[in-house]
């Protein structure tokens, strides 16, 4: 999607979340006594409210406001068992709810780490960005170590709604209806959405059994932060969730592979024996339910341009398969 149409989007978005100053400050007061020397708004993520603040006695933080059922607790447990594996991840400081005239706010305030988006360094030499790209698929592999109890949308506990993968995927096949609603809205072909919910079915029912995890769900450069040649943090872990690791391979790919290959980020990965035929078999039919996903979310957004894309990415799947 065009840069320009996408920073359009998202102030769009930020300009719709506003919470009372004395709400935040309150909070980040429970966290420290030092003056704000410094703040700024932070307009990058597609959910939630951010904003940065330093304090007169240096300490950096992160103040993220979620407005949705989910709150913040399942991150917590999902950066607390990363944290034992060795992974950069924020340090959470603080998670307080508040109401405001608009409705409840969940507020989360965590330690600032070091370094910039990599997605904002994509000029540096190629070489580094492979170096970089191998680093966090070393970090992903790593992530991948942390077992949920249960799988889905985790909740603070670590404990997802599903008993098992086969469950995760009935619950998705069986919103048909609601895929084919979204298809014929978007001026689909009758035959579109049978075709790939079928394919999905199969491909899930070939590559059983299938290997689950805790994963991070947005593992893009956008949520990777660098510094120095490292990588420096994995933020963002709104989307954590217990699901296949694939899922993982299958975002990057097709959000981030055209400037940071796949092939690095598997070449940094510690445990290769996730790549072997159930990822063969597994990777075209996540790819689907990845377009699925995105097209619903940017309808529902309301972002044309997204929709449009991932409208797109869905019929070149599709092709691709029908090319093997």
């Amino acid at each position: 999607m065009a840069d320009d149409d996408y920073r359009r989007h998202l102030a769009g978005l930020h300009a719709k979340l506003q919470t009372p100053d004395g709400i935040i400050l309150a909070a980040l007061a429970d966290v420290s006594r030092s003056p704000v020397a410094a703040r700024r708004r932070v307009v990058e993520g597609e959910a939630n409210e951010v904003h940065a603040f330093t304090l007169a006695d240096g300490l950096q933080l992160i103040v993220r406001i979620a407005r949705n059922a989910r709150g913040f607790a399942n991150e917590r447990w999902a950066i607390a068992a990363c944290l034992d594996e060795g992974v950069p991840a924020p340090q959470v400081l603080l998670i307080r709810r508040a109401e405001t005239e608009a409705g409840p706010v969940d507020l989360c305030i965590q330690r600032r780490l070091p370094g910039a988006l990599l997605s904002n360094s994509l000029t540096l030499p190629r070489e580094t960005l492979r170096s970089l790209t191998m680093q966090a698929g070393e970090l992903l592999s790593r992530v991948h170590r942390i077992q949920t109890r249960g799988l889905g949308y985790i909740d603070g506990e670590g404990v997802g709604p599903f008993a098992d993968f086969d469950s995760l995927m009935a619950d998705f096949l069986g919103q048909a209806g609601s895929y084919e609603a979204l298809a014929a809205r978007q001026g689909l072909d009758r035959a579109t959405m049978p075709r790939a919910l079928r394919f999905i079915e199969a491909s899930i029912r070939d590559a059983a059994p299938v290997r689950t995890c805790l994963i991070h769900n947005d593992f893009l450069p956008k949520h990777l932060l660098v510094e120095d040649g490292r990588v420096s943090g994995l933020i963002d872990f709104g989307e954590v969730s217990g699901e296949s690791p694939v899922t993982e391979f299958v975002k990057w790919d097709m959000l981030a592979g055209a400037a940071l290959p796949l092939a690095w980020l598997r070449e940094g990965y510690a445990d290769k024996s996730l790549f072997d035929d159930g990822f063969e078999r597994l990777f075209p039919a996540l790819r689907l339910m990845t377009d699925l996903c995105l097209l619903a979310w940017y309808e529902g957004e309301g972002y044309a341009a997204g929709a449009a894309q991932a409208k797109a990415g869905l019929l070149r799947d599709l092709a691709n398969l029908s090319a093997r």
